[in-house]
């Protein structure tokens, strides 16, 4: 039975197959027609499932220049839709699902700068809506959706530095205010829900003696040290039916399975 104690359960002897799956299914399915070829070349973008079950890719880059299209891939079609644009052309941001069909773009760099901006899409009504600002500017950041519909943004760079702080966004009230400060600064950390409402945050800190993976509570606003969790960043994290979490790649050389205990 799960309990809030935590552990890094040891190394995964398998590398697993990360895939998006729709419509919970759990055996691969035939593909309707042949590839599908998007409106805009891009790169550095963002995927997020629709409630729909279609796939909205958002911003990125094209030969150095960010973008700020958006258009929705219908698997079932093999279509693709171009939808109205983003308020500023980002990439390297996050697009978060929210539990009202909203999706909260968020950060992301443009013109070699990182972005404090942030926007809600509606990919019903094609509207976006500024929101924000961030509290702090950020890119390659990570994020969760919480529990209670507010989203954890943590990790990322600005200026060339790891950001130290994280943040959470209140779609209620369409505002920022600062999370608890962790005990390390994370760079490219993943945020992966856990079934306790906790947040793992995993990725190589850089303050010295600091922990390499963090759990985060968002209902005490409190962080807590991951034991014997290896150093790792540049990896990706899966979470897992049976509720663990799966880290993978990156600059470890061995995958780690971290579960509640």
């Amino acid at each position: 039975m799960l309990s809030g104690r935590a552990r890094i359960l040891g190394p995964a002897l398998a590398v697993a197959l990360v895939a998006a799956t729709l419509g919970g299914a759990t055996t691969a399915q035939e593909p309707s027609t042949g590839p599908v070829s998007l409106a805009d070349a891009r790169s550095d973008h963002t995927a997020t499932l629709l409630l729909d079950e279609r796939v909205l890719l958002a911003g990125g880059v094209d030969e150095g220049v960010a973008l700020d299209s958006i258009e929705v891939v219908d698997p079932a079609t093999a279509s693709v839709e171009m939808l109205a644009s983003l308020l500023s052309a980002r990439s390297g941001h996050t697009a978060t699902l929210l539990p009202d069909g909203r999706i909260l773009v968020a950060g992301g760099r443009a013109d070699g700068a990182a972005l404090g901006s942030a926007e809600l899409f509606d990919p019903t009504t094609g509207a976006s809506e500024d929101v924000g600002p961030m509290r702090w500017a950020r890119a390659g950041h990570s994020t969760a959706l919480l529990n209670d519909g507010r989203v954890l943004l943590v990790g990322g760079t600005a200026k060339g530095k790891p950001v130290a702080r994280a943040e959470l966004f209140d779609p209620a009230k369409g505002t920022f205010k600062p999370a608890a400060k962790s005990k390390g600064v994370h760079r490219a950390a993943t945020a992966s829900m856990l079934p306790n409402g906790q947040v793992l945050v995993a990725g190589a800190a850089t303050r010295k003696k600091a922990p390499s993976a963090e759990l985060y509570d968002p209902v005490k606003d409190k962080w807590s040290a991951v034991k014997k969790a290896t150093g790792i960043t540049g990896h990706v994290a899966a979470e897992l039916r049976d509720g663990r979490v799966l880290l993978t790649g990156g600059s470890a050389r061995k995958s780690q399975l971290f579960g509640l205990v």
